[in-house]
């Protein structure tokens, strides 16, 4: 028990030093008060803002005046010695002027505010000079680390405008916790509500005030549901098919357009207008929601689930203004449809449709040699589709290649090939698994695993089911077969199990954001936080944050409107070449630039084509967005001639120029086993990176 008081005091003197004061649990008095408000007075240093924004002075100024105003005792914890404390508080407080967080969990103010007295009471001691000198500057770099949690200025600069700020409360709280907490519930989350329907289908008045009627196909892969629903469109005076993939809905105005009936296409990368057409074929995202149509079909619906592009099937469902719709869907996805067409008062009437075609399962494995005339070897990567298509060319089985990256014209003259029977095998991704009606025999998988953007994972029964639907033809096998070359387990399981029914419906954000008079970025992040009501779930609005993101660190300037169409625009921004297209046409437009560059080719091989083909796309893109011409026929000319090559090389020259450097996109043979060039390898090393 003595030994326990005698800590207690040895910890008391430590704390409480040498000074007057035998702690730091002292009151604070009049004179006290008066001598801090002085000092800082006398450290802080205006002259030195000069070249900051008015943002950060004007913040700067709050910081210092929450500092003068908190010398009236709050806490009775106060620093009076340049004990541990106070010299930990001092060192953290310069580190502000460097612009380093020690990431300690109180604000850098709230620290130094404790240890206020200690300084002004050791005027002498290194570390309060130090502090006089760099008062200002230290406040700063405190403004610039909260400023920098807002990335846009526009919400921190309407929130330090308030009549009422709390200035009293910025050094127990950081600028970014006192702005969500004050701040957004009553200027931004209040006005959303007020404008967004409680009910995502209210959005759409003009199809509530229709008495539509659905008809709902249901069945899994190769069961007709596409076929019998484009049937429909055909009888019908007008109507729009709505497809997951450009490819899909290419194919289906080819198809309307053969047998008579005038259709126009409209994707996120072309259009096409067929005069005095009442038919469209668009991918699912396109949908005129003020169009009137007699007919709709939407295709695959099961992928309302999707958490980037499943709101685009929610709103076709609950907005698409036609008197009769055909769902196509997967039977995991009938529930939620019918949930929807609900909640509508629609009425529905439901078919299902089952294979005519049987699918056996093979569960022994089956070798590469094994492989016969019409199967189709499913791959997960670009590089192990070429891989399989050279081991096949290799030894006279000449094979048709499909993989995600192949642009859509050469995908076609491959699906062509393999039609044709001038190819007896067909290589390809699970980019097959959608929609492409191919006479398949076999599906053999390569793989149980695939790389989803994030991570390499195992496929799921509904991929697996999906792809293996492809096997067997309608009026050409009676059978169709699933195998892999490993006897998977995995494929096996897939082909076993059940699907699990989709309970959640995507939601989007509509153009009613823009009426919110605040930064977007803030409002978007609202949105996205905001309650909605079941069965519906936000979808990811990740990639829109980061492209506008993206755009303001670069300085280009836009409206709340052409920042939003900016993000909407399709094209792959982890591609470094087209992130630096995409943001040069930004750049060019808020300038006010009256015309932007063209792509152009710059070398013979795999990768440089189909990059060419994707600038090329969002090149078309960008002018539609924002209002630039374009020559059309200039440009349907180098899509055509890039395809034509793309095709010529996947035939004849896969082995020399089947793949590129990545950093001179000099042509390479599709399995050199670098990512660069020699002659970019002994650059770096010279340069010893």
């Amino acid at each position: 028990m003595d030994e326990l008081k005698e800590k207690k005091k040895r910890r008391r003197r430590r704390r409480g030093g040498n000074g007057p004061y035998k702690g730091f649990v002292q009151p604070v008095g009049t004179d006290e008060q008066e001598a801090q408000t002085g000092m800082l007075e006398a450290w802080f240093q205006p002259e030195l803002l000069r070249r900051c924004t008015p943002t950060e002075r004007y913040f700067v100024r709050l910081l210092h005046e929450s500092l003068i105003e908190s010398t009236e005792t709050r806490h009775l914890d106060h620093c009076f010695t340049m004990a541990r404390k106070a010299i930990s508080y001092a060192n953290t407080f310069l580190k502000a002027a460097e612009g380093k967080d020690d990431g300690a969990a109180k604000p850098v103010l709230a620290r130094f505010r404790r240890a206020l007295p200690a300084y002004i009471r050791n005027p002498e001691h290194p570390l309060c000079v130090r502090i006089q000198k760099n008062y200002t500057m230290c406040l700063l770099g405190t403004a610039r680390m909260q400023l920098a949690d807002f990335r846009g200025r526009e919400a921190a600069e309407a929130f330090l405008a308030l009549d009422d700020f709390p200035v009293e409360e910025l050094l127990d709280y950081s600028l970014y916790a006192l702005y969500q907490r004050d701040y957004v519930p009553k200027y931004i989350q209040a006005p959303l509500e007020q404008l967004i329907a409680g009910d995502p289908k209210d959005e759409y008045p003009a199809a509530r005030l229709m008495q539509r009627h659905f008809v709902v196909h249901v069945g899994g892969t190769n069961t007709g549901k596409t076929y019998q629903s484009i049937q429909k469109l055909m009888d019908a005076e007008s109507g729009v098919y709505l497809a997951p993939l450009r490819l899909l809905a290419c194919e289906i105005q080819d198809t309307l357009n053969h047998s008579g009936v005038p259709c126009s296409l409209s994707t996120g990368e072309e259009e096409d207008i067929v005069p005095m057409a009442r038919h469209i074929a668009s991918t699912v995202e396109k949908l005129d929601l003020y169009a009137q149509y007699e007919l709709c079909v939407i295709d695959e619906c099961q992928m309302i689930a999707d958490r980037e592009r499943g709101f685009a099937w929610t709103r076709a469902i609950l907005g698409c203004q036609a008197e009769e719709l055909h769902l196509c869907t997967a039977p995991e996805g009938l529930p939620i449809v019918l949930r929807l067409i609900e909640s509508c008062g629609d009425t529905a009437e439901v078919f299902e449709h089952e294979r005519t075609s049987k699918l056996e399962y093979l569960p022994e494995p089956v070798a590469l040699d094994e492989v016969e005339p019409g199967d189709a070897l499913i791959a997960f990567s670009k590089r192990a589709v070429l891989e399989y298509a050279d081991k096949m060319n290799a030894v006279g089985r000449p094979s048709s290649i499909i993989y995600g990256a192949l642009p859509y014209p050469a995908r076609r003259m491959q699906m062509e090939r393999f039609l044709n029977r001038e190819t007896t095998l067909l290589v390809a991704t699970d980019a097959i698994g959608m929609g492409l009606n191919l006479p398949v025999r076999r599906i053999i998988f390569t793989a149980d695993k695939k790389f989803d953007g994030k991570n390499s994972r195992e496929l799921i029964p509904a991929e697996v089911q999906q792809i293996a639907g492809r096997a067997g033809r309608m009026g050409m096998y009676d059978i169709g077969y699933v195998g892999s070359l490993t006897g998977s387990e995995v494929i096996a399981e897939g082909m076993r199990k059940r699907v699990p029914v989709i309970e959640k419906a995507m939601l989007g954000f509509s153009d009613l954001v823009l009426r919110v008079e605040h930064d977007l970025l803030e409002v978007l992040k609202v949105w996205n936080a905001m309650p909605t009501i079941e069965p519906y779930q936000k979808m990811d609005i990740t990639s829109y944050i980061w492209i506008i993101e993206k755009l303001k660190s670069r300085g280009i300037e836009l409206s709340k409107s052409e920042y939003l169409r900016a993000a909407s625009i399709p094209f792959e921004e982890k591609n470094a070449q087209l992130l630096d297209r995409f943001l040069e046409y930004c750049s060019a437009f808020s300038a006010g630039e009256g015309i932007i560059s063209a792509p152009e080719l710059k070398f013979d091989s795999l990768d440089s084509l189909e990059l060419y083909c994707k600038e090329l796309d969002l090149y078309y893109s960008f002018s539609r967005a924002f209002g630039y011409e374009i020559d059309l026929d200039w440009l349907h000319s180098e899509k055509s001639g890039a395809a034509a090559r793309i095709n010529e090389i996947l035939i004849t020259q896969m082995r020399k120029k089947g793949n590129s450097c990545r950093k001179c996109l000099r042509p390479l043979r599709w399995n050199y086993p670098y990512r660069i060039c020699e002659d970019c390898r002994r650059k770096l090393r010279r340069e010893g990176k």
